[in-house]
């Protein structure tokens, strides 16, 4: 990194340098709280304003100090330096880090997913969430079966006795919990847990999910995490599906229903997504 790469204003985000310098997407214009640039009413803005704030709120201490100081004190890097006790030029770095967790906690937030479109095809966004859940299932061990039927049990209250959809977080937490136990037997990988769902995408399509929405979602989860307990019951050898194909499918219908949720569903896949690697995808 050379100097000429640090901005070198005073005052790196006052507005005349937003002028200058303004924000080419609208995922940028969120980080950096400028409002115009997104086309939405005030009234319509208030939630996506308030999604950012719960991402911030998801943050470091460190990482909100700095993102409070930029967006609200327009703090040159010299100053964030001097807050920090650090360089300015690592104070810019510090800077670069802490958007860049920020941009990865908007990038999955499903208000923000439907309202700025941050992937352009099906198997873009099933990545997305399969790394993202896996980022969290940091644990290896066995499945929690109680936690799984209670988690179930919410998710029947919600669609079917509330009619509400239910919070991102419960098929979050319902995949964690099996990608902890493929963990646990080595069989979780991240990358053939995403070309698994493209390919079964592109032979299934979207008429099987879309004829009963997330409460056919709901109800194919709920077999598979009965046959799930079924299966951890008995010491004898499925005779069919495997307990490892189970929690995969766990899994599969979690990034489903998070894809549903956040309105990527219904993306097409990418034309040319068979001769592509994961990595390319996310």
């Amino acid at each position: 990194m050379s100097k000429s790469d640090i901005p070198q204003d005073n005052y790196v985000f006052s507005s005349s340098y937003l002028s200058k310098q303004r924000p080419q997407t609208a995922m940028e214009a969120l980080m950096l709280s400028v409002s115009d640039v997104i086309e939405e009413s005030a009234e319509e803005l208030q939630p996506l304003r308030e999604a950012v704030a719960m991402c911030i709120e998801q943050l470091n201490e460190e990482d909100q100090f700095i993102i409070n100081s930029v967006n609200s004190e327009f703090l040159s890097y010299e100053q964030l330096g001097k807050r920090l006790g650090v360089s300015k030029p690592h104070a810019w770095r510090l800077k670069n880090n802490a958007y860049a967790r920020l941009q990865q906690l908007l990038t999955m937030h499903p208000l923000i997913r439907k309202k700025v479109r941050v992937v352009n095809s099906w198997e873009q966004s099933a990545s997305q969430w399969v790394m993202h859940i896996a980022s969290f299932a940091t644990e290896i061990k066995e499945a929690d079966v109680t936690k799984l039927q209670r988690l179930i049990t919410s998710g029947r209250v919600c669609l079917f006795e509330q009619d509400e959809l239910p919070v991102s977080l419960l098929w979050t937490e319902i995949a964690i919990q099996a990608v902890q136990d493929l963990r646990m037997r080595n069989q979780w990988d991240s990358g053939e847990m995403c070309t698994l769902l493209a390919s079964k995408q592109h032979d299934y399509g979207h008429g099987n999910i879309t004829a009963f929405g997330m409460k056919g979602v709901l109800v194919r989860l709920s077999d598979k995490v009965e046959r799930l307990i079924n299966l951890k019951s008995k010491k004898s050898k499925a005779q069919n599906e495997s307990v490892i194909d189970t929690l995969r499918d766990i899994v599969g219908y979690c990034v489903i229903a998070l894809m549903l949720n956040d309105e990527t569903f219904n993306l097409d896949l990418g034309d040319n997504y068979a001769n592509e690697s994961v990595s390319d995808w996310v």
